[in-house]
């Protein structure tokens, strides 16, 4: 076990806000679309509103590519990740965290020959750095331990993202 340093806070943190920029980049985009347009519209020189439509266009196409880079590296990915488990475990007598990865990969050897390779990191979680529902869970039904399946979670988030576009 080991205490987080600044960077690797510092990194998680920009992880999570990178992850809930691009799942809510879709309704920003379309709120914006559909209320500040109208303003727009309404109320600006027509030249503006133009290029005003014509940089949500733009940024609607950035967005469509971004979610079909994120699809292939996540299908890549998951050709060679057969399962991912974060488990979230709570010490009895305290207060402290720890979250366990347990993740198996084939890796394929000079051989040729495909291995199945588990791994296990595990980790001091502070109680701000929990995911919303194991502090949720913890809070409501006092749970200690919590397991998420990783490959689920993302299936379903990466099929979302899909049926947005």
């Amino acid at each position: 076990m080991y205490q987080y340093s600044n960077s690797k806070s510092i990194s998680q943190i920009f992880g999570v806000v990178k992850e809930v920029a691009i799942a809510i980049w879709d309704e920003v985009v379309q709120w914006v679309s559909n209320k500040l347009m109208i303003w727009i519209q309404t109320d600006l020189e027509p030249n503006i509103t133009e290029s005003i439509q014509q940089a949500f266009i733009i940024l609607k196409k950035v967005t469509v590519a971004m979610h079909k880079v994120v699809k292939e590296a996540w299908e890549s990915l998951r050709k060679i990740l057969l399962e991912a488990i974060v488990e979230f475990q709570q010490l009895e007598s305290s207060n402290q965290w720890f979250r366990r990865l347990t993740s198996k990969t084939i890796k394929i050897l000079d051989s040729g020959q495909p291995v199945i390779v588990k791994r296990e990191v595990e980790e001091e979680v502070d109680w701000d750095y929990l995911p919303p529902e194991v502090r949720k869970a913890s809070i409501n039904f006092a749970k200690k331990n919590y397991e998420i399946d990783f490959l689920k979670v993302r299936d379903q988030e990466i099929q979302e993202m899909s049926m947005a576009n």
